[in-house]
């Protein structure tokens, strides 16, 4: 049997998932239930009518839909900030490129998400930290500094 309901406002939610969670739990659908009854035997089949899984689908996808808002919310609200840092960043090297008589550099360009293919792979993901251009570059320093020491030892050894 489920516990108690809770002493609030809820009672009438309690009752109902109380129920639900009987109604599951004699159909032996829930995960509890599993070991009483294994997979494909009689007591298993499923119980459940079309209508409350078309309930328990638009419950869970107005969860979603909440939680994508919220999410959305918070990114929406870090990308201001990032920007406001970076303009920040940016009027700030303004007056020091104005003060040595510099030409100020171009600033590169953001790119629209659209731009990027749906399977699009950060190249930082292939060759981490910093993508297959330096990780090539640092694999050839390594390799030039080997070619060196080596020989540098047959020239000390000899």
């Amino acid at each position: 049997s489920p516990p108690s309901p809770p002493p609030s406002s809820l009672a009438a939610a309690w009752s109902y998932a109380s129920s639900l969670i009987l109604a599951l739990d004699g159909g032996d659908l829930l995960a509890g239930s599993l070991g009483r009854c294994p997979f494909g035997a009689f007591p298993a089949s499923p119980t459940v009518d079309a209508q409350m899984c078309a309930l328990l689908g638009e419950a869970s996808r107005d969860d979603m839909r909440g939680r994508l808002e919220v999410t959305a919310r918070e990114m929406e609200d870090y990308a201001r900030a990032a920007e406001f840092s970076c303009a920040s960043v940016v009027d700030m090297l303004d007056g020091v490129f104005e003060e040595y008589g510099l030409a100020r550099p171009e600033l590169p360009r953001p790119v629209r998400l659209g731009k990027y293919p749906i399977d699009f792979k950060d190249p930082r993901e292939e060759e981490p930290p910093f993508g297959r251009k330096v990780a090539d570059a640092r694999r050839e320093v390594e390799r030039r500094l080997a070619e060196a020491w080596g020989k540098e030892e047959e020239e000390g050894g000899g």
